[in-house]
């Protein structure tokens, strides 16, 4: 910014507050972003992600709320969740 400011022969306060309302203020700003190149692949299907996920569902309430320590929660068995995404688009 003094750079600036001495070809143009305004002071230093002024150029940075040009800069300010730019969005120019910090050097990081000035940087270029980076290229981080995503892979794809190149036909659909050709990579399939899989998750599967077992939720839990509380059937009754526990001993932190009744306050009887013999009360115990059961989690009820058998319930997933399937969930497939292509690579190719990205699509579940």
């Amino acid at each position: 910014m003094a750079a600036i400011a001495a070809q143009l022969a305004l002071s230093h306060s002024s150029v940075g507050r040009i800069c300010y309302q730019a969005g120019l203020s910090r050097l990081s700003q000035l940087d270029p972003a980076g290229y981080y190149p995503r892979y794809e692949r190149g036909l659909p299907g050709e990579l399939l992600r899989l998750d599967i996920k077992k939720p839990g569902r509380i059937v009754k309430v526990g001993h932190r709320i009744t306050g009887d320590p013999r009360d115990r929660t059961r989690v009820r068995a058998g319930e997933y969740v399937h969930v497939t995404i292509d690579d190719h688009s990205r699509v579940g």
